[in-house]
């Protein structure tokens, strides 16, 4: 899905024709674009956090338990 943004974003950057707006506003709607994919990653790097820790399985180790898992 985030490999589908990304190419999304990178045709949607060529055919915005950037030549036909003024700079100024060809680079807002490029920060446009980039906060949006940033949005939609971190929300699945969120997702995929909470789910690691339902997941995370307690270990015994010599001074007590250790649960590890990837954030």
């Amino acid at each position: 899905m985030a490999r589908k943004l990304a190419i999304l974003l990178g045709i949607g950057v060529l055919c915005s024709s950037p030549q036909l707006v003024s700079a100024g506003e060809y680079q807002q709607k490029l920060s446009r674009s980039f906060h949006q994919f940033c949005s939609v990653w971190m929300a699945k790097l969120d997702k995929r956090e909470q789910r690691n820790q339902k997941i995370a399985k307690p270990a015994a180790n010599g001074r007590g338990v250790i649960v590890e898992y990837t954030a």
